[in-house]
């Protein structure tokens, strides 16, 4: 709750090193029906205790032409949509020296997703007892893959002057 929360709070929390490092990606395959994780935690400093993985399926920005509910709402912003491999997430082994590192996967097939181009990944370390998130990171949505590749070469040209108005032509 903010409410206990204050600035000198989150500055003293921001000023303590994380023991963890935190990679996230994905790729959407070429069917566009599903989402590949791949979360790569390693121990910056010795650590022992518990601690939980999460990886969380998110469609960035959801557009309605309509509203869908009563509200007049819109436009939908990081909507979760899976957490993998739930929401439990993955208990991490322990205790940690640093350096130690763990590499978690999962996937999912869409199920109500409105934009796969939308689709971004959020993934933390977190405490399950104090709730204290150590990492996180992101890996936001993918670059459109175009239907064509319009990348062209030129490979001969021919039947053209060695001089014209505008300049020299060479190979």
């Amino acid at each position: 709750h903010p409410a206990s929360w204050s600035i000198t709070t989150i500055n003293t929390r921001y000023a303590v090193p994380s023991p963890f490092e935190v990679k996230v990606s994905h790729s959407i395959p070429g069917s566009h029906d599903s989402v590949y994780v791949r979360m790569v935690v390693r121990a910056a400093q010795a650590f022992t205790g518990n601690v939980i993985a999460h990886m969380v399926v998110q469609e960035e920005h959801i557009h309605f032409a309509s509203a869908p509910g009563t509200n007049g709402e819109t436009d939908f912003y990081n909507v979760m949509k899976k957490m993998l491999p739930s929401a439990a997430g993955t208990t991490l082994p322990g205790p940690w020296a640093a350096g130690d590192s763990v590499v978690l996967t999962g996937s999912w097939k869409f199920a109500n997703v409105y934009d796969y181009e939308q689709i971004a990944v959020a993934a933390f370390v977190q405490d399950p007892t104090t709730r204290y998130v150590h990492q996180a990171e992101y890996s936001p949505p993918l670059p459109p893959t175009p239907v064509y590749n319009y990348d062209v070469a030129l490979l001969e040209l021919g039947g053209l002057p060695a001089t014209t108005c505008s300049g020299d032509i060479s190979a």
